[in-house]
């Protein structure tokens, strides 16, 4: 690139592109680093320990946790979510509570702080449960009585 094509491209670059023209985001899987990557050192190294060690034994956990919560009997797990959630939610998605108290507190003005801090709580809860019933979501289907519809009249209004 020249110094004159630099204009062009940053016009160019700045205008929205045309809905039409646009492609869809296909997935490419990167390039697995190779023994020479680690050998060479540096960020080619990081980047070897982080694709075929780090990745992996992280993967091997998340396995082991997703099929360790199956072997558990769903209230058990359902409960252990909740807990989660009120564990990790504040300490690790710390934008997501800021954005999830804002927004408790926009819809629900008439709620006193109390009130919106236990619906909060609740949230985290819920978000908890969400993440490990997962796990024993093939159980739950199989038992329909155990799931609460809330508010059916906005779905069958849509």
């Amino acid at each position: 690139m020249t110094e004159q094509d630099a204009p062009a491209r940053s016009a160019a670059a700045s205008a929205k592109p045309d809905i039409a023209k646009r492609k869809a985001w296909r997935f490419s899987r990167p390039d697995a680093p190779g023994f020479a990557d680690f050998m060479a050192g540096g960020k080619a190294r990081k980047a070897f320990v982080k694709y075929w060690l780090t990745d992996n034994v992280w993967n091997g956990l998340h396995l082991a946790g997703h099929y360790g919560m199956k072997l558990m009997p769903m209230d058990v797990c359902s409960n252990f979510g909740a807990r989660l959630g009120l564990f990790a939610l504040p300490r690790y998605h710390k934008v997501a509570q800021k954005r999830a108290r804002a927004t408790i507190a926009r819809l629900c003005p008439q709620m006193s702080e109390a009130e919106r801090e236990a619906l909060y709580i609740e949230n985290c809860k819920a978000q908890g449960r969400l993440m490990t019933e997962f796990s024993v979501v093939n159980r739950i289907a199989r038992q329909p009585e155990r799931m609460v519809l809330h508010n059916p009249e906005y779905i069958q209004d849509a």
